[in-house]
């Protein structure tokens, strides 16, 4: 199995955001810089608490003006949260294939939605970011504690994400 890095940021970690239950939520928006079809994604962060129960890194279009999700639901990346691990002082990467290979398209925005509705203010995974000056010119952070619809827009921050294209594995059947 081989994955290529397309965007990413991975620099500035002196912040961090977590989410949890229905309404707080994070996400980091990007532009591909080439077309592909992303199969993998990830955010780098640590478990506080003893989170449990899936949490999802959701993909949308977004609103190229306001920055914002759109329409439905492109594809998720499903993890299990108490298996994270992790400590804020060396933070790992969650990184989990899309259950839909999705093709994106060259200088379009797109969002990566953060959403753990099983966990709580006290167990919960962590997600590095970087501010006040972070260096990644092609997306912004979004977050919220009021619900995805009131997701807003921060210039100023950014989530550490990666976005790969690669085959994602496909197992074979055989009938004997």
């Amino acid at each position: 199995m081989s994955y290529t890095l397309q965007e990413s940021y991975e620099t500035g970690i002196n912040n961090s955001a977590g989410a949890y239950g229905e309404n707080v939520l994070g996400g980091q928006t990007f532009e591909p810089t080439n077309a592909h079809t992303v199969t993998k994604v990830g955010f780098k962060g640590w478990e506080t608490g003893s989170p449990t129960g899936e949490a999802y890194f959701d993909l949308y279009n977004c609103d190229q003006t306001t920055h914002l999700p759109t329409g439905a639901r492109l594809a998720r990346a499903s993890y299990e949260t108490s298996a994270v691990g992790g400590i804020d002082s060396v933070p790992v990467w969650v990184e989990v294939d899309l259950d839909t290979p999705t093709a994106l398209t060259q200088d379009t925005e797109y969002a990566l939605i953060i959403y753990a509705p099983n966990n709580n203010v006290d167990n919960r995974v962590m997600y590095k970011s970087d501010t006040p000056t972070p260096t990644y010119t092609r997306g912004v952070l979004l977050f919220t504690n009021t619900g995805f619809a009131n997701l807003a827009v921060y210039s100023t921050y950014d989530y550490q994400f990666r976005e790969y294209s690669g085959e994602a594995f496909t197992p074979k059947v055989f009938i004997l």
